[in-house]
């Protein structure tokens, strides 16, 4: 079956009324609904109701294949994530992973959710990932992607924790 996109009025009473939310509900279980208008709807629940948004993006998830789910997983992840619930946040990360093994966000927030849980040896594998190959600093840091940038020393700090927590403070002093 082929995604309708929602109509602009549907997005707006989406977010407003009981109606519109029973109508989201109803096209995300029958896969009526592409990844765009998933993310948008979800985007304006997350903020009031962000429960309402983690639902609606499990329904999507459980009834979808599309090759852009990953986002919808990621965002999964981050909504879980900030709601307290770190292994739902895990799980979607991972799916995330699993469907576009290059979103090094998603990569960056499961190495974080890995830390706090205590498996420092995995998050310090995705960490390594994020940094890629030697000399993949100067390309980030020649990058015009500022985002890129933030997100590499993001990963440096995370992976110099990671390896103060193992002991390794030689290694750990080096990053930097």
């Amino acid at each position: 079956m082929q995604p309708n996109h929602l109509h602009q009025t549907s997005r707006q009473s989406a977010a407003l009324d009981p109606a519109g939310i029973c109508e989201a509900f109803g096209q995300a279980l029958h896969n009526e609904l592409a990844v765009e208008d998933v993310i948008t709807i979800a985007g304006q629940w997350s903020a009031s109701n962000p429960l309402l948004a983690i639902a609606f993006y499990s329904v999507w998830l459980s009834r979808n294949s599309s090759p852009m789910s990953g986002v919808a997983w990621f965002n999964l992840g981050v909504l879980s994530r900030d709601m307290g619930d770190s292994r739902q946040a895990e799980t979607a990360f991972r799916a995330a992973l699993a469907q576009m093994p290059l979103l090094s966000q998603a990569r960056c927030e499961l190495a974080g959710v890995l830390e706090r849980k205590g498996d420092l040896d995995e998050a310090l594998d995705h960490c390594k990932v994020i940094l890629g190959p030697p000399g993949t600093i100067m390309q980030v840091a020649n990058s015009d992607d500022e985002a890129a940038r933030q997100r590499y020393v993001i990963t440096l700090d995370l992976c110099g924790r990671l390896l103060e927590a193992k002991g390794r403070l030689g290694a750990a002093e080096n990053i930097f």
